[in-house]
């Protein structure tokens, strides 16, 4: 080896850096290290220590090593390597050579490095691998490079083992600190449980069972392991199903970020606070965001900043400060992002994962099969061993016999493998019963996480009102409106899908509102005809309703905190006697609407009345707490209103995820379509999203309109006054004329402010105003034309609704108790010129309190009378007994009837799935939309044939 002046040189103040020596001459030096011939060593330990460690201030705990590395003195690292200096050797803080040649970009050194078997994998006192660590973009894509070669390695060597049944370097390779992907699979797609099976190495599958393989992989033939297997022991091995894990608790994180708002990161939670204080109590938060199924996202354009993408389909971007942005810190940030997406999402996902289908992880079957063989293989092993005593007694009995000594070493042999057989089974048994453990102490860990997200619940909550009520008891003063759309949120930039702008503070914000909620279900009403009480059907139920208060609805919602609620079967005492399909019906209680629309000759006077018509479609939502039965798979409903000129049906075409189909229509129009609602529960709300498109024809001018329907919150689910509020953005679109309606449905502010309030503008084909729409979804609707309507609002400095004075039922009678508390409803009407009352709701009974708040049409939907009883459907849901029954105030005998349907149709799905046969519905087909190119459900037209040969079996 030829060693240069200029590299000795380097190398001799390498080594005097350190301390190692005081000797200064080149030639010296030149002549210790050129005196052994080469390839001896013995220089080194008789006169050098190379891997010893600084003494000096600035550099203790560091080897040459670790300083050529430093300052790019590749030929001297070299030199150091050739002769044995240790590669992975750590200073004072825990950082290797690579560490430190990664943190300083030297691409030379770290390449030498990787080459001489540094471990790439090592972290640092901080946590840090050497990628973590690197800041040049070479630098870690050559990491990145290295480490994959390295794990193909190891994957290869991984699996030669696992074919070769080396079961001890295996165990090794699994106790390493880096240990080999058991579900990583080969070329072919075959995972190292497929291996296994395949060379029939028993204990191998044994080993690797123990470690969580995956025994329903399949390779890219679509073969699991199983099919692999060609004999009964390694087929029984592999019937054992690996428990699921569940994501640990994510780690707590805060920081500061733009505007210097202080944002803090609870398990599967967003929230952000103006002060550290704050953060640390929990108070004042300025927002909030879950983060199930969200995604998040850097900029390469600006790396100061990244974008966290939420399920809702909103999006924030976060900006670090210019002095607090570290790549590194950066990074972690984001992989704990990725924790509490991963937290949450879990955690919401589990009504979709939990069914009536599933099957224990490992049946008591299985073990007792396992133990039958290992029984059996202890039978064999006394015959063996009692065979092997004769044996013996004859050899020495007659000790010249050779050929009795070869017998009883092949029955030895033969015991031998008995045992081991005997081992194997044995193993398994204690394998299954190792993840039946495991399966419990997955779902005891999963409940006790369930506990403690319900208390931090409870304790936000409380403190919340605590603050508040501080708050509010400390002002003397008038309380005055506040609204909550001038609450900036400075810290990121909301930016949303289409063109209306829209305000998406958390619903939190309106938790501990005193809002009154009506004890006599008192109900707006107009002076015009719309108001005339309808003559068809019933006016009130069999028998009025029980009171709520006896019945604890928290008892039941704090096993749901993050659930799907159409996936949990909740007490009749919660629900009103209507079905889901029935409520469906109620869009159609002021279907008059679309009859004015369909006469009118003008595009924008249509758009308006169709406008009106998907405001009023949920008008009888208001103090509709009572949730409605979730239509059986197959359930139908069909109602007919002449008076009204429409006849509507619809079926529940799909359980899991619930999909509700419908269909209308009458002499003026047809509209149809598919709602899938989604219903959680976040602790103190329950948030219902009714998704899917309506579509709607207006037959005399062939003009096609389509919708969705708006998001709806419940508060007060756990404490005060429950109350509904709708919100969000509204599009109505004439696809014909390309005349479009944008409505925005606004939050309550603080003491009430803009609650209930719809405002928007209709916009004709070039995207210009023609005319404002405002009211309130639970009273009323007016239209005026847009430049009016614009210049009121500009000279008008006050915008505070006016109380609406009537009382909210039919009756006036002064006489009521005076104590009684009703909401507060705030009509919008502006009385501007050129005014136009689009809509006015109709008045409720005043009695409907008394009925779950039944309106007069609600109150009809459920009336089974003589002349439609031999008509309907056998699938109808007046057929239906547990809505029947509590119809009637039955409740216990509804509640059974409820456990006895579900368990019917839960049984009907097992017996699909065992003979393989899917669901089809009976009455709608599954379609593609021509305008918004969605999936939906597309009525037959058979249903009116009234043939019920094709009905299911499901009351």
């Amino acid at each position: 080896m030829t060693v240069t002046p200029q590299c000795l040189n380097k190398f001799t103040s390498v080594l005097r850096h350190v301390g190692l020596t005081e000797m200064s001459d080149t030639e010296e030096w030149r002549y210790w290290w050129c005196r052994e011939p080469s390839g001896k060593k013995k220089w080194k330990t008789d006169f050098l220590d190379l891997n010893c460690k600084g003494n000096q201030k600035s550099n203790r705990g560091w080897s040459p090593l670790h300083l050529a590395v430093y300052f790019g003195h590749t030929a001297v690292a070299k030199l150091l390597l050739e002769h044995d200096a240790d590669v992975n050797i750590v200073n004072s803080v825990g950082d290797t050579p690579l560490h430190r040649a990664a943190y300083t970009g030297r691409h030379e050194a770290v390449t030498l490095l990787v080459q001489h078997k540094a471990d790439i994998h090592v972290i640092n006192a901080e946590g840090f691998s050497p990628k973590d660590v690197a800041r040049n973009k070479d630098i870690n894509q050559l990491l990145e490079a290295a480490e994959n070669h390295e794990n193909l390695q190891t994957h290869k060597e991984f699996l030669s083992s696992v074919r070769d049944g080396n079961l001890e370097n295996i165990q090794g390779m699994l106790k390493s600190k880096k240990p080999p992907d058991v579900n990583k699979t080969d070329e072919f797609g075959n995972t190292a449980l497929h291996i296994a099976a395949q060379s029939n190495q028993k204990e191998v599958a044994v080993l690797l069972l123990q470690s969580g393989v995956n025994v329903t992989a399949k390779n890219a033939k679509a073969q699991t392991a199983i099919d692999f297997a060609y004999n009964t022991p390694m087929k029984q091995l592999l019937s054992v199903t690996p428990v699921k894990d569940i994501p640990k608790l994510p780690h707590h994180w805060e920081g500061i970020l733009l505007k210097k708002s202080r944002f803090l990161g609870f398990p599967g939670i967003m929230g952000s606070f103006g002060e550290r204080g704050d953060a640390s109590s929990g108070v004042k938060r300025k927002g909030m965001k879950y983060l199930d199924n969200a995604t998040v996202l850097g900029r390469e354009s600006e790396p100061s900043e990244f974008v966290i993408h939420y399920s809702d389909g909103t999006r924030h971007t976060f900006s670090f400060p210019p002095k607090e942005l570290d790549p590194v810190v950066k990074q972690k940030l984001f992989n704990i992002l990725k924790e509490h997406i991963t937290f949450s999402t879990h955690y919401t996902s589990q009504g979709k994962q939990l069914d009536g289908t599933s099957q224990e992880i490992v049946s008591m079957r299985s073990v007792e099969d396992s133990f039958k063989t290992a029984e059996a293989h202890h039978n064999l092993l006394e015959k063996k061993i009692n065979k092997m005593f004769e044996e013996a007694t004859h050899v020495q009995t007659n000790s010249a016999s050779s050929a009795g000594i070869v017998g009883m070493m092949e029955q030895i042999e033969d015991v031998m493998n008995l045992f081991k057989e005997m081992t194997l089974s044995l193993k398994q048994c204690l394998t299954q019963f190792k993840q039946q453990e495991e399966l419990r102490q997955k779902q005891l860990e999963e409940e006790m996480e369930k506990s403690r997200v319900l208390q931090e619940a409870l304790h936000a909550l409380a403190t919340e009102h605590h603050e508040l009520e501080r708050t509010i008891g400390g002002k003397k003063s008038p309380p005055r409106c506040y609204d909550t759309d001038d609450d900036e949120f400075y810290d990121c930039d909301g930016e949303e899908s289409g063109e209306f702008d829209m305000d998406m503070k958390s619903v939190t914000n309106f938790d501990a509102m005193s809002y009154q909620s009506a004890d006599s279900g008192n109900f707006p009403c107009n002076k015009s005809s719309n108001c005339d009480i309808p003559k068809n059907g019933r006016t009130k139920l069999p028998v009025p309703m029980f009171d709520r208060n006896d019945f604890s609805i928290w008892s039941i919602l704090k096993q749901c905190i993050g659930k799907e609620l159409s996936k949990i079967t909740m007490p009749v005492v919660f629900n009103e006697p209507l079905s889901f399909l029935q409520r469906i019906s109620e869009y159609l209680e002021y279907a008059k609407l679309l009859e004015q629309a369909n006469l009118s000759d003008d595009p924008v006077e249509r758009l308006t009345y169709v406008s009106a018509f998907a405001v009023s479609a949920i008008s009888s939502n208001w103090e509709r707490i009572g949730k409605p039965f979730n239509p059986l798979l197959g359930e139908t409903y069909e109602f007919t209103r002449p008076d009204l000129g429409f006849k509507i049906i619809s079926e529940q075409v799909s359980h899991h995820p619930p999909v509700s189909a419908f269909h209308a229509e009458s002499p003026h129009f047809k509209i149809h379509g598919s709602i899938y609602p989604k219903l959680k529960f976040w602790g103190k709300s329950v948030e219902v999203n009714p998704k899917g498109v309506i579509t709607l024809e207006l037959l005399r001018h062939g003009e096609t309109y389509t919708w969705s329907n708006i998001n709806c919150c419940v508060h007060n689910v756990i404490v005060g006054t429950i109350w509904i509020e709708h919100y969000g953005p509204m599009e109505v679109i004439n696809h014909k004329t390309k005349h479009k309606a944008l409505l925005n449905f606004k939050q309550g502010g603080w003491f009430g402010r803009d609650l209930h309030k719809v405002e928007g503008f209709i916009y004709d084909s070039n995207k210009q105003k023609v005319k404002a729409l405002y009211g309130s979804w639970v009273l009323d609707m007016y239209s005026v034309p847009a430049d009016i309507y614009e210049q009121h609002m500009s000279e008008t400095v006050n915008h505070q609704p006016c109380q609406h004075k009537d009382k909210m039922n039919g009756s006036n009678n002064e006489k009521d108790d005076v104590t009684t508390k009703h909401a507060v409803l705030h009509t919008y009407d502006l009385h501007i010129r050129d005014q136009q009352s689009v809509w006015k709701c109709r008045q409720r009974p005043s009695h409907s309190d008394q009925y779950f708040n039944f309106t007069y049409f609600a109150m009809s939907l459920n009336e089974l009378t003589e002349d439609v009883a031999g008509k309907l459907a056998p699938t109808d849901s007046r057929y239906r007994p547990d809505i029947r029954l509590l119809e009637e105030g039955k409740i216990d005998a509804a509640s059974e009837e409820k456990n006895r349907l579900e368990e019917k149709q839960r049984t009907s799905r097992k017996e699909r799935k065992k003979k393989k046969e899917e669901w089809t519905p009976t009455w709608f087909k599954l379609g593609k939309d021509q305008y918004t190119g969605k999936d939906t459900w597309i009525f037959t037209g058979e249903y009116w044939d009234r043939n019920w040969q094709k009905s299911p079996d499901i009351f």
